[in-house]
């Protein structure tokens, strides 16, 4: 080996005399800092409108409803949590925990870092290519510079970096190339004598970085591979005797792919891989037939990213036989095409013959025999780095000037820049991403289903119910759109034929959790509770994990104040998610009803926490501190949720409540009629303010209120026995007596009701009607013996033997 200290030069040993190679040293700082700078613009500028995209699709199930991923404090307990997910990625989920933790569910967070990731490995692929080119022998700094660029705008990675969830795409090529750029300067540094302290912490490095890849997406398992072929390529010089020598380390190399496959493929790969099959509408072979034209496919979306041309659920054909369609031939011919170039490019061109094996190696996993979708955009993320470096050097190399290859290069990262910038303007907006799928995948039933739901979301029920019925007519077997058919129903008043639709999809499989949970809510709106309660049991019983119905199940009971059971119920789910500001406030809520006061002052205080502008949690607390006599610290909470939402007339209702309690009469008047102008149908508002108006001494104008709510909720027991006493307090004792038999007929297992009775009929000296309504009063259960023996309504029947024996009951 030959070093020149000079000029930091050095030459191949044996492989490759004529090749001389100058260190990385020779590139400065700032001319790197600068390049970096560009290519962060060209980015920003690309994806300046991504960082409102909502979650879409898949990003539902891992982020929004993946309780492993609420992480709300860094510590070893809550990053053990994380790796729990479904998701066998456990450092992806971390950072999106992390996003959690940061910023809840603030879109604007998720996409800062997936933007991140995309600049750094775009910055990893100057770095990685920058050093390619320099083994290959040029020292141009250009063609890097312009493969990065071109790849940052590629329209196609949109898919990889604007969808949130396929941050584990992107992360796992971020960990690939830096393990591959740690591995390309350690073998640099040994070259070049440069001491072995350095190369072991390079080494280290990408080890480490390709644990931390294979820990973001089972993908970066080729990592080893192409770590061996890049050394064979391109520190070896494919000289086949260092390869014979090789044989053991690739025996090695090959154990610890299945190694580190083992947890992933688990005792029984091949049933494994079955019975992911089970859930698609292909067979192993249909795949394999199918793959090699999608992977032609994927070749001419690198080429061509017109926006047109992508989407994120393609209605791909499947293939049955090599000449049905002829396309599958000519996918598998192009794919043996692709490998005979790289073998035959291997001796002059082995940049691009290199790239050919990245490009096919990267694609193996997901492009062959494993049970996956058939073709997704973002599976290019990785594969494109290197044919983008070979194709952007070779097309620098084919000018002797270096400005006609900048300006072409330029010229195609604008346009590129442009339909990337095009491409995201689509996934704004939820309605907007799936009616351009169905209009380029019109005859798949997902996207319409899809396009339904996003349309249900936006209330547009009816076109919603449209595209439903689309996906059921073009698949009879997808149940998702048959219940959200039935949601759509539901919504449109039509319950009847919605709980028809859920019933026939539980007699086909009783599994379905949702069209089960969908039928207990309509049974919950019809007054059936204990069916709906019943329907909510048999899902826990199914899942036993699913916190959602535990919640509503607890809600449920604590609206039929069965407090104890509700209590039950929301600490069981708690035990699952302990992090759901929802569940928080309604175990604050039953503690608070069951007179545990204090815990559920704790309780509601830790849901703030989690949740510090949540309307509900502020709103229950202050009640809670308003039963302990802390009106100051109540309100200051009501005013809280107040400022969270300027709607919630609740809040208001009990700004209502507290200062009433503080004496403040015409500021609680003042709340309840603002509660009432927020709320016009809020009956409780209405309630506290004719109670309040009698105490002052304004019966006629309770007595309206009072007529206003009875008049819409004829049952309304706290308001009929108020309006009676209001006519009472009026002198209208005919009206009040008539009102009063009403009540009573109408409700006559309801004691007080009986009782009203009693003291309007004594009053007007009718002694029979009066016993006999205090006998029934006292039948039907009335036990307030202090009111009874000291009413002064009842004096007119003291008299009476039924009367005596009563206050000699309250005086024992």
């Amino acid at each position: 080996m030959l070093i020149s200290n000079k000029k930091h030069e050095y030459t191949m040993p044996g492989n490759n005399p004529s090749l001389t190679i100058r260190s990385s040293s020779d590139f400065p700082a700032f001319h790197f800092l600068l390049s970096a700078a560009v290519m962060a613009l060209i980015t920003l500028f690309a994806y300046a409108d991504t960082f409102n995209v909502p979650f879409i699709y898949d990003d539902v199930n891992n982020i929004t409803l993946n309780r492993h991923i609420r992480m709300t404090a860094v510590t070893f307990d809550s990053i053990a949590a994380v790796s729990e997910s479904p998701s066998p990625r456990p450092f992806a989920n971390l950072t999106l925990a992390l996003n959690y933790y940061f910023g809840r569910y603030d879109v604007r967070g998720y996409h800062a870092v997936n933007l991140t990731i995309h600049i750094l490995t775009g910055l990893l692929l100057f770095l990685v290519a920058r050093s390619t080119l320099r083994l290959c022998g040029t020292e141009d700094v250009i063609a890097p510079l312009l493969a990065a660029a071109l790849w940052l705008v590629n329209p196609v990675h949109t898919q990889s970096v604007t969808y949130t969830v396929q941050r584990m795409s992107s992360l796992a090529t971020l960990f690939y190339l830096l393990a591959l750029s740690c591995y390309i300067r350690a073998r640099i540094t040994a070259l070049s004598g440069q001491g072995r302290i350095p190369q072991v912490l390079l080494y280290a490095l990408c080890l480490a970085s390709g644990i931390l890849g294979l820990l973001s997406k089972q993908t970066t398992a080729t990592l080893p591979v192409m770590l061996f072929l890049y050394e064979w390529y391109f520190f070896q010089d494919r000289n086949p005797g260092w390869l014979k020598k090789q044989v053991p380390w690739i025996g090695l190399t090959a154990l610890l792919v299945l190694v580190v496959a083992a947890p992933y493929l688990g005792t029984s790969p091949l049933d494994k891989m079955l019975t992911i099959y089970e859930k698609q509408p292909f067979t192993p072979a249909q795949r394999l037939l199918t793959e090699p034209a999608v992977v032609i496919y994927y070749i001419s979306l690198l080429l061509f990213p017109h926006p047109d041309r992508l989407t994120l659920l393609y209605d791909f054909p499947i293939f049955s036989s090599m000449t049905t369609p002829m396309t599958a031939l000519a996918g598998i011919m192009g794919v043996s095409v692709l490998v005979l170039a790289g073998l035959m490019l291997s001796g002059k061109h082995r940049l691009l013959s290199f790239a050919v094996f990245w490009f096919l190696g990267n694609l193996v996993i997901e492009s062959s025999v494993l049970g996956l979708a058939i073709v997704f955009e973002h599976r290019t993320y990785l594969p494109s780095v290197f044919p983008l470096i070979a194709l952007t050097a070779l097309g620098v190399s084919a000018f002797r000037k270096r400005w006609p290859a900048v300006v072409i290069a330029g010229f195609l990262i604008l346009i590129c820049g442009f339909w990337t910038h095009q491409r995201n303007t689509v996934w704004n907006d939820t309605v907007g991403f799936w009616q351009d799928n169905v209009a380029k995948a019109p005859d798949m039933p997902e996207v319409n289903n899809n396009l339904g739901q996003a349309l249900l979301k936006k209330g547009e029920t009816e076109q919603a119910a449209d595209y439903f019925k689309i996906a059921m007519k073009k698949d009879p077997d997808l149940e998702s759109a048959r219940v959200n058919l039935g949601v759509t129903l539901q919504r449109m008043g039509q319950s009847e034929l919605a709980a028809s639709l859920y019933r026939t999809i539980l007699t086909t499989n009783p599994a379905n959790t949702k069209a089960r949970f969908n039928l207990a809510m309509l049974f919950k709106e019809g007054g059936h509770t204990e069916a709906a309660v019943r329907q909510l049991k048999k899902i826990i019983a199914v899942d036993p994990h699913d916190t959602s119905t535990m919640l509503n199940l607890g809600t449920i009971l604590l609206e039929q104040q069965h407090n104890a059971q509700a209590l039950m119920w929301f600490r069981k789910a708690l035990t699952l998610d302990a992090d759901d500001p929802k569940l928080l406030n309604n175990l604050g809520v039953v503690l608070h009803r069951l007179d545990r006061t204090e815990e559920a002052i704790s309780v509601l205080r830790q849901g703030l926490t989690l949740a510090p502008h949540n309307p509900m949690l502020h709103n229950s607390l202050g009640l809670a501190l308003l039963d302990c006599g802390r009106y100051e610290k109540a309100m200051e909470h009501f005013q809280l949720a107040l400022a969270a939402d300027p709607e919630m007339a609740d809040a208001v209702n009990n700004l209502g409540l507290a200062a009433e309690k503080q004496g403040k009469t015409d500021q609680a008047i003042d709340y309840y009629r603002q509660a009432m102008g927020l709320s016009p149908a809020y009956d409780l508002a209405r309630y506290n303010l004719a109670n309040l108006l009698l105490k002052t001494g304004q019966p006629d104008s309770a007595i309206s209120l009072l007529n206003d709510i009875t008049t819409v909720s004829p049952e309304h027991q706290p308001a009929l026995h108020r309006l009676i006493v209001a006519l009472v307090d009026a002198r209208a004792i005919g009206p009040a007596t008539r009102l009063a038999e009403k009540t009573a007929a109408a409700l006559p297992e309801e004691a007080v009701a009986h009782y009203n009775l009693a003291c309007l009929y004594a009053r007007q000296n009718d002694t029979d009607k009066a016993v006999n309504a205090l006998r029934t009063a006292i039948d039907r259960g009335y036990d307030r013996w202090d009111y009874l023996c000291d009413d002064k309504d009842l004096e007119n029947i003291h008299y009476t033997e039924y009367y005596k024996l009563l206050t000699r009951q309250c005086d024992q």
